[in-house]
């Protein structure tokens, strides 16, 4: 190992293990030590229902029994696979030549990208490394075919193992395999039959963990329906590559201009190398094909975070240390005059930019509060001061349930709603979950309500909502980092009524698509000036595609609007495209009459209309339906 190298390392290591417990155990990192902790049926249980593979709480489940749970060491063992990774890259670019190899592991050791997620307890630095080695494997593979003619046995059983723990790892790491597998057959069509083998035999050692895969394929609903354009993936990728997660603004977009430039110049001078036609297919392969397949997934399960690149991140560092490289080399050549300086200054102001763009990025890494991970820590110390023994900890969503606990280890019940480890876009809190909450509410003094996500959760509100109006608010005296935290008096208050069923039933179909089924309607005397609250009760009656929206509105004797309320039907994160067939849902209108109505009665009607030209509405049918909208009460507005 080079001295270079070793200096390397070592500030690959400080840089990953710098302000490492800085910041709070957040859902994905729970989620994993909530795995991690079970024994090992427990374990492969709780995984398999997951949408990661088993390997990474597999380490992680020995190396808390060896280590212990501490944020500080939980998170190192990212941080050696994130080391380790920066150790293959060098190997890699060692082969290709030149400069290639210290210069790609320089870019890996202070990528702010690689850095956060090397300070983060999930498998992703896991996935990188063994991606890198099983690139490595086939490096030398290409070698030995295009030089000798033949590959020894060894090579092929070192680039299965490599690739099957990846797989194992993370599931997306099969989409890099699939380049690597495309990649030899383009150079070497001698001994094809023991590359096909080689791929075979991922494949059922993998093969094991196929039907999990498949099955999360089927179930798994933590995305919206829609799609995620090209353009967004390609120009996030791009960025978080480049400056990470960590800096945005015009210092980001000249460090991703320089970024890409240098990659794509790094790509086109690879002919002037040895063998640089091969090296070149491997490195844009490992490239475009992850992005691509990325990309056609989004067409219809449309989840995309960068992270989900990352194992292409090796191949896209390299090309940049070719680009360069190929800079140095031209200075190199030229030896003096106006070309010699323009690449040299070209050069300097790359390094420059990059390296003022990298250091920014991991200053607001390390220091700044705005970009943290959310603040379960703090929440949960807070309760945990504060709270009396009768008190009552909901979470919402509960799916922030692993991270939660993590850190609160005391006495008190804690209720998440809903009860699941992965939040689920089609089946977010309904009317029975009130049930829940009233059996436990019950006997209890206060309510302490943490939410996260809630917009996944409790899109509608139902939960904050239903508290606000039956029992008395109590002051948090903190703010925490994308986390609330809100406290409720339940001790006096009656408990919450049942809003399983409306309290006023209709039966009206609404264009064949929609049932309302009932309203709520506390008050129906207002003075001018005053609300009426409203709450209607929709059932899907099939799967829509139309994101429909809700007019409710108080018309005089003349159809005059005296007042109006239109909004999303349901939540803009629930919108009706996210109804399943059968679904309930309560939303919530408050009517604000014009201070200048004057007394009497009025016709509170309700219904759909489509955000297209001429705004059409949903035809209404039912004995409450007036063509295109549905009577729902008459109300009183008083004189002042």
């Amino acid at each position: 190992m080079s001295l270079v190298l070793v200096l390397v390392l070592w500030v690959a290591f400080a840089l990953r293990v710098n302000q490492i417990a800085r910041q709070s155990i957040w859902y994905d990192e729970g989620l994993s030590i909530y795995y991690a902790r079970g024994n090992l049926g427990e374990l492969l249980r709780a995984v398999s229902e997951s949408d990661h593979p088993p390997l990474h709480a597999l380490l992680l489940h020995r190396w808390m029994a060896a280590c212990g749970d501490s944020e500080l060491s939980l998170r190192l063992l990212s941080t050696w696979w994130g080391v380790l990774a920066v150790a293959l890259l060098y190997r890699l670019g060692r082969r290709i030549g030149g400069r290639v190899g210290v210069s790609a592991a320089i870019l890996m050791a202070v990528s702010p990208f690689a850095i956060w997620f090397s300070q983060e307890v999930r498998g992703y630095t896991l996935a990188l490394a063994l991606v890198i080695g099983a690139g490595n494997a086939l490096a030398r593979l290409l070698h030995h075919l295009t030089e000798d003619g033949s590959a020894p046995w060894g090579i092929y059983v070192a680039y299965v193992l490599w690739a099957t723990a990846a797989m194992y790892a993370h599931f997306y790491s099969g989409f890099v395999l699939l380049a690597f597998a495309l990649t030899l057959p383009i150079f070497c069509r001698l001994h094809l039959g023991r590359w096909v083998a080689a791929q075979v035999m991922i494949l059922l050692l993998f093969a094991p963990w196929l039907p999990f895969v498949l099955n999360q394929l089927d179930v798994n609903a933590t995305y919206w329906h829609g799609a995620v354009g090209w353009q967004q993936i390609v120009s996030r990728t791009l960025t978080s590559f480049s400056v990470g997660k960590t800096l945005d603004g015009l210092w980001a977009v000249l460090a991703t201009c320089v970024f890409a430039s240098l990659a794509l110049w790094g790509a086109l001078t690879l002919e002037r190398r040895r063998n640089g036609m091969m090296w070149g297919v491997m490195l844009l392969l490992w490239v475009i094909v992850p992005t691509g397949i990325l990309i056609w997934l989004n067409r219809s399960r449309p989840k995309f975070a960068p992270r989900y690149l990352l194992n292409a991140l090796p191949a896209f560092l390299l090309l940049v240390a070719l680009g360069l490289d190929a800079l140095w080399n031209a200075i190199a050549r030229r030896r003096g005059g106006l070309g010699s300086w323009a690449t040299a200054a070209a050069l300097l102001l790359s390094v420059a930019l990059v390296g003022g763009a990298t250091t920014r990025s991991l200053f607001n890494l390390y220091y700044d509060p705005r970009l943290y991970r959310p603040d379960v820590r703090a929440v949960a110390r807070y309760i945990k001061a504060h709270a009396t023994a009768d008190d009552l900890i909901v979470l919402v969503g509960g799916h922030n349930y692993p991270a939660f606990t993590y850190y609160y280890r005391g006495p008190l019940p804690v209720l998440p709603l809903p009860d699941r480890l992965l939040p689920n876009t089609r089946e977010p809190i309904d009317l029975g979950a009130l049930g829940k909450l009233n059996r436990a509410i019950e006997g209890r003094k206060r309510l302490w309500l943490v939410l996260w996500q809630e917009w996944i959760a409790d899109p509608t509100g139902l939960v904050v909502d239903e508290l606000e109006h039956t029992y008395r608010r109590l002051g948090v005296g903190e703010h925490f980092h994308d986390i609330a935290l809100l406290c409720f008096d339940v001790s006096p208050g009656p408990l919450l009524a049942d809003r399983s069923t409306p309290q006023s039933p209709l039966d009206a179909d609404l264009g064949g698509e929609v049932r309302l089924l009932g309203y709520d309607l506390p008050v129906r005397t207002v003075r001018p000036g005053g609300t009426l609250y409203l709450y209607l009760y929709w059932e899907a009656l099939r799967d829509m595609h139309n994101d429909y929206k809700v007019f409710t509105q108080v018309l005089d004797r003349e159809g005059h609007i005296v007042a109006q309320h239109d909004k999303i039907a349901g939540a803009e994160g629930y919108p009706t495209s996210h109804w399943p067939p059968g679904a309930i849902v309560r939303d919530r209108f408050m009517l604000t009459v014009n201070p200048t109505a004057r007394p009497g009665r009025y016709r509170l009607i309700a219904g759909l209309y489509r955000s297209a030209p001429g705004l059409p509405r949903l035809s209404a049918v039912g004995a409450d339906a007036r063509g295109d909208y549905v009577l729902i009460a008459e109300v009183n507005i008083e004189g002042q």
